[in-house]
């Protein structure tokens, strides 16, 4: 969750938190990323790189 944030704080480009959770959930599909808990919303897991 801290690395959304800094992503929508310093970003120069409006970004929303639904794309950002779209594709962290496209990079864990991906296998770019490995997830910990239940894909629920951006409280409920946790993502590192694979």
């Amino acid at each position: 969750m801290a690395a959304i944030g800094e992503i929508l704080f310093q970003s120069e480009q409006l970004i929303g938190h639904n794309y950002l959770e779209y594709r962290i959930r496209y990079l864990v599909y991906n296998g770019t990323f490995e997830i910990k808990g239940i894909p629920k919303s951006m409280r409920h897991y946790r993502v590192k790189l694979s």
